[in-house]
């Protein structure tokens, strides 16, 4: 944003490595006459993989875990029968808010970890038909029934700091909140505070506010909190992936076939 009118009237398409184009100003491209295009659905199987990871990872407290030993932790004394307990996959109700292309792949993966069901909030229901153990379900249902909540959805003004202190606070105690959405869907204050209070039991985010985030900011200080540098769509093959589409995109522009490619939003 703010760069478009700098590169002057020569400029005919901005195209983005990435299936979110929250940061690109499309009114000011529009006026201006400039296509925009993003890369959809190249990164749903490398984010919806790294969702699982991170769920696992809160889960059964891999990262505590880890820095247990590298902390001198791993002792007799400490290693007893309940030494970093934490649950199963199996069983549980998993909401998904934001069930589109990863959001499914999401779910696709978690089954094999036989979960017992999973519900999903959009702004509207799918049109699709869904298997029977989808359910939608209103965001405050989903928040109080769901063992775990992973948020996938886009960043739009509704989304902005959907996940705050109410939210929170409609969690189960024993919840794990998985972030492989954008950092600004939640209000970073309140995720810390309901963690240090117990309010969640986990959280894994892989975006955050500001990005990358201060090593002295105080979700890195807490045991209950795993951060990765945003990179759940950094696969090999998505960086393959996303860069050809994303050159096919600017050569449908030059080469004046834009209005076959699905990828180009105006």
């Amino acid at each position: 944003n703010g760069c478009v009118p700098l590169a002057g009237p020569s400029l005919q398409v901005v195209s983005t490595l990435s299936a979110g184009h929250e940061h690109i100003d499309r009114d000011e491209c529009r006026k201006r006459n400039v296509h925009v295009g993003n890369t959809p659905h190249v990164q749903d199987d490398a984010v919806a993989e790294f969702a699982v990871a991170l769920t696992l990872a809160a889960s059964r407290r891999m990262f505590e875990g880890a820095n247990a030993i590298l902390a001198g932790d791993w002792t007799l004394e400490n290693w007893g029968i309940c030494w970093m307990l934490g649950p199963e996959l199996v069983g549980k109700v998993v909401g998904i808010v934001g069930l589109g292309g990863i959001g499914l792949e999401i779910v696709n993966r978690l089954r094999a970890f036989k979960v017992r069901s999973f519900l999903y909030y959009n702004r509207r229901p799918r049109m699709d038909p869904l298997p029977h153990d989808i359910q939608y379900s209103s965001l405050k249902h989903l928040l109080v029934n769901s063992d775990i909540v992973i948020a996938s959805c886009p960043l739009n003004p509704e989304s902005r700091h959907m996940f705050n202190e109410k939210t929170f606070r409609q969690m189960k105690p024993t919840s794990i909140f998985v972030n492989v959405s954008r950092g600004e869907i939640v209000d970073q204050d309140a995720l810390y505070e309901a963690l240090k209070n117990n309010v969640i039991a986990f959280a894994a985010t892989d975006t955050t506010t500001p990005e990358p985030l201060p090593y002295s900011h105080p979700l890195l200080k807490l045991k209950n909190c795993i951060v990765t540098p945003h990179m759940a769509a950094d696969s090999k093959e998505t960086k393959v992936k996303t860069a050809l589409m994303c050159a096919e995109n600017i050569l449908a522009v030059l080469e004046d076939k834009y209005r076959r490619n699905t990828s180009l939003l105006c």
